[in-house]
């Protein structure tokens, strides 16, 4: 299923790890860009909720991996 989607990188990840969202007619499919071959699945209120909890948060810049 996966192989067929459209990816979308995060635009907030530049060259470091980050998360791809592909959309399904009911939802939207969640990726690890380096680890591409296991995926979140989530109906659209549950990803929409989750995008504006994760929009709303800053990351401390010692929990991302380099």
């Amino acid at each position: 299923m996966t192989a067929q989607m459209s990816w979308r990188k995060s635009s907030f990840s530049g060259n470091l790890s980050c998360v791809e969202v592909a959309c399904l007619a009911d939802g939207r499919l969640i990726r690890d860009s380096k680890d591409p071959g296991e995926t979140l699945r989530f109906p659209w209120r549950s990803a929409r909720r989750l995008f504006s909890f994760v929009g709303q948060r800053e990351v401390p810049t010692s929990t991302i991996q380099k």
